[in-house]
C-alpha cells in the first residue's frame, strides 16, 4: 500500500509452519486403592509400587511409553484427598485424563473429587474400569453409578470412553493406550520444536549432594543443555538434564518430562517454566515474577483477643508435598485455636527450625515442627526438648494431619463453663476427719449430683469452695438426689461451716 511521493513497499517473507504433532500428556486419576499406581505400573513396565510408602504416590511424577510407534507421556497424581490441590494442579497440565474405577468397589469420594477436577480442567477423560478380574466385580453396577453421577459411558448411548482393564493380570491395556491415542488425535495437539521451551514444573526437591532439582515437563519448543531455565523465581542453566529413567540427555522435545539440576531455588510445583538463550534474558523473567509474588503476597491477618495461636513449621522432602501440607492446615479448624505457619521448606528438621518456631511461640501455647519424609538431626532434637517443641515426622501424610490435628487440640486451652446445678441447706454436721466433712442436709433447689462442685455460702458470701465425694439417701449410696430430699454427704472441708448454711453446687463443662 502506498500513500504518495516516497513510499515504500513492505515485503514479507512466508512463515515456515513448525508444528509438528506432540505426545499426547495424560494425568491418572482415581480413589486411593483403586489400582492407579499398579495400572502406570504395568504400562510403563516397572516396579514402582513397591516404593511406595503405604501405597500411596507420594509425589507427580511423569513417565513416557511407547505405543504403535507413537509416544505417550502419563502424570501420575496422588489418590488420597490431601492431595486434592496437587491433583487438580496435574489435570490442568495433562490433555487426556483418565479415571481408574475398581469394579469391585465402585464410586467413592476421592472418585468424586477426581471427577471434578478433571471436569473443572475441561479436558478429554476415559474410565479405566479396573480389577475386572476380581471375584466381586461388578461392572455393571459401576456404570449405573457413573451414570448416576452424570457420566455417560460410550456403550450406553454417551461420550466418555470406558475400557475395562486388569492392571494386575494386563488385561486389555493395551486397548487402553489405543483409546488414549485415539482421544488425542481428535484434539490435533501441536508444537513447535524449533521454539525456546516452556512448560510446567512437575516436581522438585533439594538434593543434598546435588542441589535444588526439578522435574520439567516441555510442553512446547526444545529443552536444550545449555539453556537458562527461569521457573517463578528460580533459575538455572541447564548443565545436567536426565529422562525419567536416568538416563542424561541433551535436549527434551515437545512431550517430554526431563529432571533438571542446579536450581539456585526450589522452584514451586505447577510453576511455568521458560528457557532463555541468555541469562540476562532469564534473569529478567525471574525478576518479574519475583515482583508479582510480592504484589500478590498476603499480609498476616490479626486475631482476637479469645484466639490461641500454634505456630507450626513445615519441613518436607519435596516442594510439592510442602506445598500441600501447608494448603491442608489452613483448613483444619480447632474452635478458638488456629495454627499459624511460621516458615516452610524442603529439607531435614536442625535446631534453626526450633529455634525459629520457639521464638515465635506465645508465652501461653505450644510450638509444632512438622516433617515429611525428613530427619530429624540430632541437634534439633535436643533443643526441641529444651523449648519444649512438639516435633514429629511421618512418611505418610494423613498420617501428619492427623499428628497435627491431635496436638493442636492437645496444646488448646480448655475453657469452661459453669452450668449450676442445685442449692442445699446444711441441717447437720457429723464429723470432720482429714480434708473431708460428713453432712445431712435437704435439697431446696434442683438435683444434687456427687462429684459436683460447690461454693459454700454463709449469710450471702462465699466461705470456701470444694466438691461433693460421696452421696447417700436413706443411708444408700446414690449418684443424684432430687429436689425436696434429705440426704448425706461427704464433702471437702471448709472453714467455719455452719447449720443452715448452703452449699450452690454446679459442674465444670469443656466448651468445644
Amino acid at each position: 500500500m502506498c500513500y504518495g511521493k516516497g513510499c515504500f513497499m513492505l515485503v514479507t517473507t512466508p512463515i515456515i509452519n513448525a508444528l509438528v504433532t506432540r505426545p499426547p500428556i495424560v494425568v491418572v486419576m482415581g480413589h486411593i486403592d483403586h489400582g492407579k499406581t499398579t495400572l502406570l505400573d504395568r504400562i510403563r513396565s516397572a516396579n514402582v509400587a513397591a516404593r511406595e510408602a503405604g501405597g500411596i504416590t507420594q509425589h507427580i511424577g511423569a513417565y513416557g511409553v511407547e505405543r504403535a510407534g507413537k509416544r505417550i507421556t502419563f502424570i501420575d497424581t496422588p489418590g488420597h484427598e490431601a492431595f486434592s490441590k496437587m491433583r487438580e494442579r496435574g489435570a490442568r497440565v495433562a490433555d487426556v485424563a483418565i479415571l481408574v474405577v475398581a469394579a469391585d468397589d465402585g464410586i467413592k469420594p476421592q472418585t468424586l473429587e477426581a471427577l471434578a477436577a478433571i471436569k473443572t480442567a475441561n479436558i478429554p477423560y476415559i474410565i479405566a474400569l479396573n480389577k475386572i478380574d476380581k471375584p466381586g466385580a461388578n461392572p455393571d453396577t459401576v456404570k449405573t453409578q457413573l451414570s448416576e453421577h452424570e457420566v455417560f459411558i460410550e456403550e450406553w448411548g454417551g461420550t466418555v470412553p470406558l475400557v475395562a482393564v486388569s492392571a494386575k493380570q494386563g488385561l486389555h491395556i493395551e486397548e487402553l493406550l489405543d483409546m488414549i491415542l485415539l482421544v488425542a488425535e481428535m484434539q490435533e495437539l501441536t508444537a513447535d520444536p524449533s521454539a525456546q521451551s516452556t512448560g510446567v514444573v512437575i516436581e522438585s526437591h533439594r538434593d543434598a549432594r546435588r542441589g535444588n532439582t526439578a522435574t520439567l515437563l516441555v510442553r512446547n519448543g526444545t529443552l536444550k543443555v545449555g539453556d537458562y531455565v527461569s521457573a517463578g523465581d528460580a533459575l538455572t542453566r541447564v548443565r545436567i538434564m536426565e529422562s525419567y529413567r536416568g538416563d542424561t540427555v541433551v535436549s527434551a522435545d515437545p512431550g517430554t518430562p526431563v529432571q533438571v539440576v542446579g536450581f539456585d531455588d526450589v522452584p514451586v510445583v505447577g510453576t511455568a517454566f521458560q528457557s532463555c538463550r541468555t541469562k540476562t534474558e532469564a534473569e529478567d523473567i525471574c525478576a518479574i515474577a519475583e515482583r508479582m509474588q510480592k504484589r500478590g503476597a498476603v499480609v498476616g491477618t490479626a486475631s482476637h483477643d479469645d484466639i490461641s495461636i500454634i505456630p507450626i513449621l513445615v519441613k518436607a522432602d519435596a516442594d510439592g508435598s510442602r506445598e500441600v501440607l501447608e494448603d491442608a492446615f489452613a483448613k483444619l479448624s480447632f474452635g478458638s485455636t488456629q495454627l499459624k505457619i511460621v516458615d516452610t521448606g524442603v529439607g531435614d528438621i536442625t535446631e534453626g527450625d526450633v529455634k525459629a518456631v520457639a521464638t515465635d511461640r506465645s508465652d501461653t501455647i505450644g510450638a509444632m515442627i512438622l516433617g515429611f519424609n525428613v530427619k530429624i538431626t540430632a541437634d534439633a532434637r535436643f533443643s526441641a526438648e529444651r523449648f519444649n517443641v512438639q516435633v514429629a515426622t511421618f512418611p505418610i501424610i494423613y498420617d501428619a494431619l492427623e499428628w497435627v490435628e491431635k496436638t493442636a487440640k492437645e496444646m488448646t486451652p480448655k475453657k469452661m463453663r459453669r452450668v449450676n446445678k442445685g442449692v442445699l441447706e446444711i441441717l447437720k454436721i457429723f464429723a470432720e476427719e482429714k480434708g473431708s466433712m460428713v453432712i445431712g442436709g435437704k435439697v431446696i433447689e434442683g438435683v444434687v449430683n456427687k462429684g459436683d462442685k460447690f461454693e459454700a455460702m454463709h449469710r450471702g458470701r462465699i466461705i470456701g469452695k470444694g466438691g461433693v465425694k460421696t452421696l447417700q439417701k436413706d443411708k444408700v449410696a446414690v449418684d443424684t438426689v432430687g429436689e425436696g430430699s434429705l440426704c448425706g454427704l461427704s464433702i471437702s472441708s471448709v472453714d467455719h461451716l455452719e447449720k443452715s448454711d448452703t452449699l450452690q453446687l454446679y459442674a465444670e463443662e469443656v466448651v468445644e
